[in-house]
């Protein structure tokens, strides 16, 4: 029997989407400020993130992510595209998914926020998915060590 890879990576990568849009076995906690938070895992993070592949990231069951400086509309739009592998670009959103790609070290949406900036009119933007923010209700945390500037890692006590 052949396999079915591409149906089965896509049924894989559908089900985490759905479980992180509802916080299910989220690991991850993207803290934007002003009590918006984003829930992922930190295994799909880290297929994709330089910042969530250094081997120096201590490992806990649930790890807060601070990302002071980054614009939550680009995050969102960049979870989206680490879930799905569709990236809804636009001349309104590429500062903010540019600097959130960035923020999180992920080459690939780098590499198309170029193209976009240099061929804007051959790019088709794809449909957007939902993927909500959630407030913070982590009381409080662990410092552990600064990553980059304007970003670092707190253990949560509850997730």
């Amino acid at each position: 029997m052949p396999p079915a890879e591409s149906s089965h990576a896509q049924r894989v990568l559908s089900s985490l989407n759905q479980q992180r849009a509802v916080g299910r076995f989220c690991d991850a906690v993207l803290n934007v400020g002003g009590g918006v938070v984003y829930l992922a895992h930190r295994s799909i993070l880290a297929c994709f993130s330089d910042l969530f592949q250094q081997s120096n990231i201590a490992a806990a069951p649930c790890m807060e992510f601070c990302l002071q400086e980054c614009p939550k509309d680009g995050l969102e739009l960049l979870l989206n595209f680490l879930y799905t592998g569709e990236l809804k670009l636009e001349a309104d959103n590429l500062e903010k998914v540019q600097h959130a790609a960035a923020s999180l070290g992920v080459p690939e949406a780098l590499s198309l926020c170029q193209q976009f900036k240099e061929n804007p009119a051959d790019s088709q933007p794809f449909k957007r998915k939902r993927g909500r923010p959630r407030k913070s209700t982590s009381g409080g945390g662990k410092y552990i060590y600064s990553i980059r500037i304007k970003a670092f890692i707190v253990i949560c006590t509850q997730c």
